[in-house]
């Protein structure tokens, strides 16, 4: 769907949802090409291992 079409959903509705449907920190990212696609492939199975590491994690380790 498209933000106006995710919008008059909303209002059609009346659903109390502004704010609550857009993810944190999220940006879109065109695919251009075979390498774009794979480095993104890699990035997606490599990321649960990083996930110990991640600023975010809020079970990280922080080594001092």
């Amino acid at each position: 769907m498209s933000v106006k079409d995710v919008l008059a959903h909303i209002e059609e509705n009346r659903l109390d949802m502004i704010g609550k449907i857009w993810q944190r920190n999220y940006f879109e990212r065109v695919i251009r090409n075979e390498q774009d696609l794979e480095n993104i492939r890699t990035y997606i199975r490599n990321n649960p291992v990083n996930w110990d590491q991640d600023d975010e994690n809020p079970k990280r380790i922080r080594r001092k």
